[in-house]
């Protein structure tokens, strides 16, 4: 009885193990933006007099054909965006949509009340990944490299 109670705990905690490994789920779409002038001003340095104020960016998925302005207050960041500082430049890493019902998920981002682009990505989707694999800025393909990150570079 003493071996067979043994066994079951044995397998019990085996099995327990692989579910574990096929659980971990990769999710790898954060997009790192960086926004400059024509004079090379950086526009999320909020140092610069016409810089795009955090507070006012807001941030839209596409969903089933609808605009819906992305807010989970209970996130840390709860448009799906943060201002990063990097030495003395400033990005925006962004999440864009990734709904799964469409083909490239578009994800708006309004700078201010007048300033408005657009981001479609193409994701790699397996029942453990979501990887982002190609970017468009405004209908331009401007990323599907690996060996540079996934990071674009806006000049307004």
């Amino acid at each position: 009885m003493r071996t067979t109670l043994v066994f079951a705990i044995l397998l019990f905690v085996m099995s327990s193990c692989n579910k574990d490994k096929e659980g971990k789920f990769n999710l790898d779409a954060g997009i790192e933006i960086y926004v400059q002038d024509k004079s090379g001003n950086d526009l999320l340095n909020p140092s610069i007099q016409n810089a795009y104020k955090e507070s006012e960016i807001k941030i839209y998925y596409l969903i089933d054909g609808v605009k819906k302005e992305v807010y989970y207050p209970n996130y840390d960041y709860p448009r799906n965006f943060r201002i990063i500082e990097a030495g003395s430049k400033y990005y925006m890493m962004l999440s864009p949509n990734g709904n799964d019902s469409e083909e490239y998920p578009t994800t708006y981002i309004q700078w201010n009340e007048s300033d408005t682009d657009t981001i479609k990505c193409e994701f790699s989707r397996t029942s453990n990944s979501i990887i982002c694999t190609k970017i468009w800025y405004n209908g331009a393909s401007v990323w599907n490299d690996y060996s540079d990150g996934r990071i674009i570079q806006i000049v307004k």
